[in-house]
Parts: structure tokens; sequence; C-alpha cells
């Protein structure tokens, strides 16, 4: 019946199964019997999985038909799916992501697909007319252990036809006959194409034949040429015209002398022809001989162009990816919602500073409320003014930009660069909140400050984590002191990368923790740079870092946890970002380094223009022993420059000194044991050397000393086998003690004589005797990213 239950189908089609069986064991046993003795057939790999798969199929559908079987089944299929739910190999759709669902619907359509064929094709074959039909109250033969006897159960196919046997035969027939058609049209086809070929061949025959005028072969009119009575001489007269024009080619050839016209020409002798009667030229025929063989590879009198190394496409993508990833040419967004995922990764999003069809920066367009009226002469005066501006914060994000990639790419194995920056405060959050909640003052705020930190070979992201919101100079110290421990042993040159707000970063309270703080957290270290970025492009690694954090806190929230404190966000970065190292600061310890830098208010200085200041670099050495290494002087520069850091004088604008070291008494210096010398004056005259001069005494270089300082221009003259050169110069440095100075060498840029640039990799120290005068100071001119010294009257140089 058509509403039979499920059990009951399922069992009709099991017994209708075993008697198959039974039928198939019944015939194999008795081709396999003693009287029969053809030898066993193997069985192939195929028949053995289908096998067991029936055995599966049977064993399977006893369990299911035995009720406590088929429970302790039950039981544990379901312990199993609460393992893989554990495990996390299933879930639930509320559990699940959008593709993730998705997927998961699509196996569903499919397996209810595949079940409701399966039940169709059940439902077909029970109402299906059979006959000898086993009765229900059999049951199977092979369901019983002790089974020995065998019975053969026989269904004449003559007596039932099925609707799938006829259907086959039907099949077969009409393949039959549409296979017979295909094969007569083929050979039809085959024929046709034969007539074809035959009569184009013929075509081809008589269009040959029928052309007149047919010229003769070089080779054809020679031989005629020979036939006949007279043509001895003409024969000659064309031998000798081939020689001389032979010579005279050869002569032409060797009259050219670049190899292009070679190439040309050797072009311009070669042909169908002479490759047709090739082995009629003699090899002494160079020039001939050679456009033989240039025609195998060459058709035209192009001449041919180098090919290029094919390079592989993976560089060239690799070249674009790291053109748009370089920060002159886009900026990386800072907020936790600006990114994009590609191949299942968040790659924060970034923003094009150029527009690369117009090659001119991209302009937000914006419509201003206030109007202003005015002449045009003060709107042209304005924007000079405005044009000077613009042209240095141009010219500082470009130079900050590339000194810190130089120095990136070349940090030693004593260097350290610290990428540091505050993040926007984190708002603790819950998944659930009632409305005076989410409205009211209750939300706590972490300070998040991010840092990356830049080893030759390995990069680490620190976040630490703070309840105190403070940006304060003394936040930022406490901040730093776990980083500072992280940093491995032999660190010497320390290099700061932050933003330059005056509030935190970059005052005078600042100034003076670097002077004292660094020697204390980082033992051994020699010198140090702080960088600031220009304002508006502060941009960085941090940011990403600091959205990643936040963004990361806010999907465990919408997931349904709850964020409320420092250890509970935390936990959610270190469980979802490895590779993040988060870190928790202490408000009380913000609060004690915050009073002793109000205790040492008074030993810190202000620096006046300080705003123009891109740099701080500092020295740490003291020249007593015993005595704290601490920075004494601190050089501000108006751009980062990392070619020498510890005398390093380009771009300086000012310096810092603070009176660190304690004052010496006597008594730590002389001890009660010293004594006055009793030495002679005899004994001390012999024992010094004759050509000694006594630093006491003033000579030429000490009067010559006193007339340059620091940033004066010079003309130098150097003395080359009996050559005078003269060169103008700027001095960098004075040196007392040896009477000489270091000097940046100018190099001349017109045919007048009054236009320098400076070498700034040309640095030498030069002594007073070599000075051939002091010069007056140029006139500074702006070109672009370059800058030119111009004199107002004509420099005698004679450069080599």
């Amino acid at each position: 019946s058509l509403h039979c239950s499920k059990r009951l189908r399922s069992a009709i089609l099991v017994s209708i199964s075993a008697s198959f069986l039974v039928r198939a064991r019944v015939r194999a046993v008795t081709a396999h019997s003693p009287l029969m003795a053809s030898k066993r057939k193997k069985l192939s790999r195929e028949e053995i999985l289908q096998k067991k798969r029936e055995a599966e199929r049977l064993r399977y559908q006893r369990k299911k038909n035995d009720p406590q079987m088929r429970e302790e089944m039950r039981i544990k299929e379901k312990l199993k799916y609460e393992r893989k739910k554990e495990k996390g190999l299933r879930k639930l759709a509320k559990d699940m992501t959008s593709r993730e669902h998705r997927a998961a619907l699509k196996k569903w359509r499919e397996h209810c697909a595949a079940y409701r064929a399966k039940q169709k094709d059940a439902t077909v074959a029970l109402n299906t007319p059979r006959a000898n039909m086993l009765s229900s109250d059999q049951g199977s033969p092979c369901s019983s252990a002790g089974c020995n006897t065998s019975v053969s159960i026989d269904f004449p196919s003559n007596q039932i036809p099925t609707v799938t046997a006829i259907n086959s035969h039907r099949r077969r027939q009409v393949k039959k006959r549409r296979e017979k058609v295909n094969k007569e049209k083929d050979e039809k086809i085959e024929a046709l194409k034969k007539k074809v070929d035959k009569y184009r061949k013929r075509i081809t025959r008589l269009q040959n034949r029928s052309k007149k005028n047919k010229a003769d072969t070089p080779n054809t009119k020679m031989q005629k040429m020979l036939n006949e009575p007279g043509g001895r001489k003409e024969v000659v007269k064309k031998a000798l015209f081939s020689d001389v024009l032979n010579e005279q080619l050869k002569e032409n050839y060797s009259n050219l002398k670049c190899i292009k016209d070679k190439q040309i020409f050797t072009k311009v002798l070669s042909g169908v022809r002479l490759q047709k009667f090739r082995r009629c030229i003699p090899r002494d025929c160079g020039v001939l001989y050679r456009g033989v063989q240039s025609t195998k590879r060459y058709n035209t009198l192009t001449v041919p162009v180098i090919r290029r190394i094919r390079i592989p496409i993976r560089y060239y993508k690799q070249a674009v990816r790291s053109f748009f990833e370089d920060d002159s040419n886009s900026r990386i967004g800072a907020g936790k919602k600006e990114y994009v995922t590609k191949q299942n990764m968040w790659v924060q999003e970034r923003q094009e500073i150029i527009d690369l069809k117009t090659k001119k920066p991209k302009i937000v367009t914006k419509h201003l409320k206030m109007v202003y009226n005015g002449h045009p002469r003060q709107i042209i005066s304005q924007l000079h003014t405005d044009l000077e501006k613009f042209f240095v914060h141009q010219r500082n994000i470009i130079h900050q930009y590339s000194a810190i990639n130089h120095l990136k790419q070349n940090l030693q194995d004593d260097d350290v660069l610290i990428h540091i920056d505050f993040s926007e405060n984190y708002y603790t959050k819950y998944a659930e909140e009632i409305q005076a909640f989410h409205f009211g003052g209750s939300r706590a705020q972490l300070s998040l400050h991010t840092v990356v930190v830049y080893l030759k070979g390995t990069i680490h992201s620190y976040c630490t984590i703070s309840d105190n919101i403070a940006h304060s100079p003394a936040a930022i110290w406490v901040h730093l002191g776990p980083i500072f421990q992280s940093l491995p042993s032999g660190i010497k040159h320390v290099h700061f990368l932050s933003d330059g707000p005056v509030t935190q970063y970059r005052n005078k309270t600042m100034f003076f923790t670097m002077a004292t703080k660094l020697p204390q957290d980082i033992p051994g270290i020699e010198q140090f740079t702080w960088n600031y970025t220009e304002s508006g492009h502060g941009k960085g690694a941090p940011d990403g870092v600091g959205a990643t954090c936040k963004r990361t806190a806010d999907f465990v929230v919408n997931a349904g946890g709850d964020i409320n404190n420092i250890e509970q966000f935390v936990q959610c970065i270190q469980e979802r970002c490895p590779n993040i190292t988060c870190i928790t600061i202490d408000s009380q310890d913000i609060q004690e380094m915050s009073k002793k830098l109000q205790q040492e208010a008074f030993k810190q200085k202000g620096f006046k223009g300080t705003l123009n200041v891109h740099q701080v670099t500092g020295v740490f050495s003291s020249s007593i022993s015993d005595l704290p290494a601490n920075c004494i002087t601190l050089t501000m520069r108006s751009l980062s420059c990392f070619c020498n850091t510890g005398i390093c004088e380009h771009f300086k604008i000012g310096n810092i000194t603070y009176d660190l070291n304690p004052r010496l008494r006597v008594e730590d210096v002389f001890s009660e044991s010293d004594s006055d010398s009793n030495i002679n004056l005899s004994e001390y005259k012999s024992n010094m050397p004759v050509n000694v001069v006594s630093d006491e005494v003033a000579g030429t270089s000490c009067r010559q000393h006193s007339c340059y300082s620091t940033g004066d221009y010079v003309l130098v003259r150097f003395l080359v086998k009996h050559v005078e050169y003269r060169y103008a110069a700027v001095v960098n440095k004075v040196d007392e003690e040896e009477n000489d100075l270091r000097v940046t060498f100018l190099k001349v840029c017109d045919d007048k004589v009054q236009t320098f640039k400076i070498d700034e990799s040309d640095i030498s120290d030069v002594s007073f005797d070599h000075v051939v005068q002091k010069l007056e100071s140029p006139d500074l001119i702006l070109k672009g990213n370059r800058i030119f010294y111009k004199f107002e009257s004509l420099v005698n140089v004679y450069e080599r």
C-alpha cells in the first residue's frame, strides 16, 4: 500500500534484498561444489567493496529492527554528536557565519533531494507486481546464525516482464537504429570529400597549364644560352659581371662600421632566389653566403631587437603592491572599521594620496558656508604666504618617510626602531545593555598604547592597556617600560618614531625624560634619536595594531561576550591575536612617575621653536668614571638624519643642555696622600721632548681659530702634483685641539661660478693653513626638493 509506514517499507525492502542474496549464494555454492570442478573466480576490488557495503547495510537494518539495539545505537550517535560539537566540528545554525550557513543549506537541500528520490524508488518497487513473492512470515534465510541449508528461489522472467526491462530493450533498439543511420551518413560524407578533393586537384592542374608567359629560372636561361651556337660570349659576360659584382659587394661590406648597417646590408642581399640556388654560391662569396643564412631567420629589413628576459608575473605584482603600500603614495586607514577581507584575511584599507591618472594629489571638495570678498592682490599675496608653508610641509612629509624607510632597511644587530602611538580609548561593552547604561556615563574607558618594535630581521607588536586614560609624558614612559624590558641585550642605538602632539611626545618634559630615564631602562645604550612625523601624516603600523585589538573585542561582544574590565580585554586579544603581546599597566605606577617629574620640573628647559623639531638626538657618555652616563646635551633638528648620530650637523636648529652631573669636591678628586712633585726643573726640562710645543703658547692656529665658527663658508686649497685646486665649503665643526676644521664641500652648478649645491657625502677635516679666505654667506634657492647656494660675487674655485 502507498500509505504503509516507513518501518514496514524498510522491512519489505530488506526481505527482498535478502532473498536475492540467498539466491546468489545458492548459485555460488552450486558453481563451486565438488561435482563441478571449475576454478573459483577471484573477486575484484570493487566487488569486494560492494559486498562489504551490502553486509554493512544488512547489519545496520538488523540493529534498527531490534528495539534494544536501536536504543543503544541512538545513544551512541548522540554522544558522538555532542563530542563533535565540543570540538567545533559541528555547529548550530546560530553559531555559523553567513558563508558557513549558506554552505550548510546547500548540503541539506542535496541530502533532502537524495532522500526523496530514495523514497520514491522504494514506492515504485513496492507497487511493481512480482510473482512468487515471499510471505512476510518467512523472514530472511540468513537472519539466523545457524543457517546451513541453501534454498534456491527463482523468478521466471517470461511470466512477469517489468517496466525497466521493457524500457532497456527499447533504448537498445533505438541506439542500434541511430548508429546505423550515422554510419550511412559518415560513408556518404567520406565519398563526397574524396570527390571534392579529386575535382580540386583537377582545377589546380588546369590553372597551372593555362598560365602564360611563364618566366624562365636562372638555371633554364643558362642552359638555353649554352645550347645556342654564339652563346659563349654571353656566358663570359655574365660570369665577368658576377665576379665584379661580388668584389664590389665585398668592398662595400668591409667599409661599413656600424653593426646595424651591416645587418641591413646583409638583409638586402637575401631572399627566396638566393635561398633556392644556395648550392651554386661559392663559399668565398662571404656576403652572399651570409645573406643566404640570414634569410632563414629574418624576412624583412628590420633589425632584430634583443629579447628581454621574461620576468615572472609575481615580481610585477610584488612591485605594484610595494608601490601602492608605500607611505609616500598611500595612507593607511586608522579606523577599526576601515578594513577589507581578502582570502579569509583582514587587510587594513589604504587611501591613495596622488591620483595616478592626473599625477595630482586627490582633493576633497568641501562646501563652505562663509564667503570672503577681497582684492585679487590680497588673494595673491595670501597665496604666496601659504605656498611657502605648504612647500615646507610637503618637503617634511617626503623627507621623513624616506629617512625612516632607509633606517628600517639598514638596521644593524645593535639597533632598534620603536614606533609608538596612542590609540583611541576603548569603551567597555556588554552583549546586552539597559538603556541607562547605554546613554549614561557608566562606561569605563581603557587607554591603549600600541607599539611596533623593528629589529634586524624581526618585527614585534605590543599593546599596553591601562585604566588610567592620561596621555602625559609620565604615562608614556610607564607604558614604554615593559617594551624596554623585552628588548634583547646588546642594544646600543635606540630610535623612536611617533607623531608630534605637544601634549604627548614633543614637549620639554619629554625631552628631559629622554635625557634622564633612558640609561636607567636600557643599560648599555650609547645613542638615541626621537623622530617625529609631519603633522597630519602620522598614521602607521601602531594604528593598525590598535584597530585590530578594538575590532577583535567588538566581534567578541557581537558574538555574545562581555568586556567590562582590563582582564577580559587582555584575555580576548591574547586568545585571538597571538602575534600581539598585551601588557597591563598599573595606574599607581603612572601617578608615581608623574610625581617624580613634578619634583624635577625646575631642571626642565624649554626650547624655542619646538614645533619645528622633527628629530631629537643624544649621546650618552661620561668622561669621569663612577658617574651616571646621562645625556647632557640634546641636539634639535628640523628634519631626521641618520648619517652619523654623534657628530652630524645636518638640519641642526639648536641644543638643550642639562646640568645633570653632581658637583665635585676637592676631597673626591685629591686624597691626603697626594703631594706636589719635587722634581727639579732641569730634570723636568730633560724629560720634555725636543719637538713638543706647549699648548699654552698661542700660535697662528689660535689666531685663525678665532675667525671661524660653525656655519661659515670658506675657500679651501689643495696641492696635487704641483697643481693647486680650490673648493668652496661650509664649516661643520671647529676642533680646538687639532687646530682644524671639519667642512662639507660645495659643487659648482653654473658657468658663472656663483651657484653651488652641497655634496653631503664629501666631508673632510681641513687645517687652517689650507683655508684661503672666508666667503660671504650665500642666498638659499629652493627648486623642488633641492637647495642651491648662490653667492653675490664670483667665487675663485678651480675644481678637478
